[in-house]
């Protein structure tokens, strides 16, 4: 080879030894070696089968959001309320109010859906905005972490103000501290009953479409043409509105429910010539699952009073006495629980029971 022996061997311990490659660089009369160095970027085989992977993954999450289950696990009538934009952290929020729905919210037979843009998040040339407000940015996420652990809810829907700059990562992970269920925008799911029916929802902080003639316009689109939902719930407009109809053919009733929040002094708004609501900030659903019809899913815009007619109506299911001067209706039965998944023809009672009627069996 016209190299030394022990040069040899020298070479011949460096090649074997583990992990150790090198290029040698050679002369008429000098030999030198160059170590080779491992790649710096992953093959290209590598990067193929981790970009696969996190498709896979997130096709997974994908489809489990689709039309996923909540059991209800008995047939009782309860309440779902609906929370409008709450933007805690700007000056125009209506607190007070916002206080006072959380106090009626703590009822045991309600539950909460948060719409989304729980605060400004402002971020970019919006950020100035801060300065002509008595909180900041810290104090908004107290404010978020405050609503989000002392009401009991369904679900938590991150609107356009919660996705901006780090706004959604830091909620994400205060949902997780409350044990929240916190998504992105929309959630499609059904409640289903031990009896076997089921109420279908479709909540998203705002559905495509617009009309000068109906605040609702998006939602009813989507029961027309998107989904086939019971109820579709939105915000982001803080604008209020309700509509109900007949899908003919088809045994569904869709409702649309839009909650205008708890934002009610807004500059922008004022500028730009819109009206602030002053009502609609929240919506109580209330479900009974032994009605078919439109009367499965009632919508009240003043919470209070639509407590109040859950209690009345749980009192019928019960069979508890009412006050003395309320003339003495029927108890109502709540509908058995069925071995197979009930029809949406069964049912106990028709939506136009009348008070003191005896309840039908179909």
């Amino acid at each position: 080879m016209g190299i030394a022996v022990t040069t040899f061997k020298d070479r011949l311990r460096r090649e074997e030894a583990p992990g150790v490659a090198s290029t040698s660089v050679t002369s008429s009369t000098h030999s030198v070696d160059v170590p080779t160095f491992p790649e710096e970027r992953p093959s290209i085989e590598v990067i193929l089968e981790r970009i696969e992977s996190n498709f896979e993954q997130k096709k997974a999450h994908t489809d489990a959001k689709e039309w996923f289950e909540i059991k209800v696990r008995d047939d009782k009538p309860f309440g779902l309320m609906v929370w409008g934009d709450p933007h805690v952290d700007n000056p125009g929020c209506n607190i007070g109010l916002l206080r006072h729905h959380m106090t009626i919210a703590k009822h045991p037979a309600v539950f909460s859906l948060n719409i989304g843009d729980q605060m400004d998040g402002w971020v970019g040339r919006l950020a100035k905005l801060y300065a002509e407000s008595s909180m900041d940015v810290h104090t908004a996420r107290e404010l978020s972490m405050w609503f989000m652990r002392e009401v009991r809810w369904f679900l938590w829907l991150l609107g356009n103000h919660d996705e901006w700059g780090d706004n959604g990562a830091i909620l994400r992970l205060m949902s997780q501290q409350a044990d929240v269920k916190c998504l992105a925008w929309a959630a499609k799911f059904r409640l289903v009953f031990p009896n076997g029916s089921d109420v279908r929802i479709h909540a998203a902080h705002d559905f495509p479409g617009r009309s000068m003639h109906n605040i609702v316009h998006g939602s009813m689109r989507a029961a027309r043409f998107l989904s086939d939902a019971d109820v579709y719930l939105s915000g982001h407009l803080h604008d209020w509105g309700s509509s109900q109809f007949e899908k003919a053919g088809f045994g569904r009733t869709p409702l649309s429910v839009r909650v205008s929040g708890y934002k009610q002094i807004d500059h922008y708004a004022t500028v730009n010539g819109y009206q602030a609501s002053q009502w609609g900030s929240s919506c109580l659903l209330i479900i009974d699952p032994n009605v078919e019809g439109p009367g499965r899913v009632m919508p009240f815009w003043d919470v209070q009073q639509g407590v109040d007619i859950l209690d009345a109506l749980c009192k019928r299911y019960k069979g508890e006495p009412r006050e003395a001067t309320t003339p003495k209706a029927a108890v109502l039965r709540v509908r058995p629980s069925a071995a197979e998944t009930a029809k949406r023809k069964q049912a106990v009672r028709t939506a136009g029971s009348k008070a003191g009627a005896k309840p039908s069996a179909k």
